[in-house]
């Protein structure tokens, strides 16, 4: 799962990179300080990550439970992969002022999985703009960030980091 979260992240860039920026929708500079936060905990969260994926890189060298070390590893390792991921977009989002990139639509269902995960509820059998706008707007609210009319790849990212910290190890 957290592999296709990672394929997920590169298709969202790329995509995104070459969506048109979002008409009658602005998120405003006053998010700056939520931003800010999230850009702490998404560094955080791929440092936490780093460190666990590299302890037991070490550990898994000295064990004779191969199988079961190896396993532990490579979810490790996707984790770690998958944060840095997410970080990496954010940073890129950042540099480029691009915050008014568009989501592909191609990623509606992870971005609606992360949702229900965190208890913002999206039918996920056929996952509408809509239906995430709707999702979007409840967590908006409870994060603070203004609500918008448009699903962007800020939303993802921003979203994603707090899906990720529910799987802190």
């Amino acid at each position: 799962m957290h592999k296709n979260r990672i394929v997920a992240a590169v298709m969202c860039c790329l995509s995104g990179l070459s969506s048109p920026l979002a008409v009658g929708s602005e998120i405003k500079m006053a998010t700056r300080a939520v931003l800010t936060r999230y850009e702490h905990t998404a560094f955080a969260l791929m440092k936490q990550s780093y460190r666990h994926y590299l302890s037991l890189h070490g550990r898994c060298q000295e064990s004779e439970q191969e199988t079961e070390c190896e396993q532990s590893f490579t979810q490790a390792k996707i984790h770690y992969m998958a944060t840095k991921a997410n970080w990496d977009v954010m940073q890129l989002l950042e540099q480029a002022n691009s915050y008014q990139l568009a989501l592909s639509p191609s990623v509606y269902p992870s971005l609606g999985h992360a949702l229900n995960e965190l208890g913002y509820q999206v039918k996920t059998d056929h996952v509408s703009e809509r239906a995430l706008l709707s999702a979007i707007a409840d967590w908006s609210e409870d994060h603070g960030v203004p609500e918008t009319d448009r699903v962007f790849l800020l939303h993802w990212v921003l979203i994603q980091t707090d899906w990720y910290a529910l799987r802190v190890d």
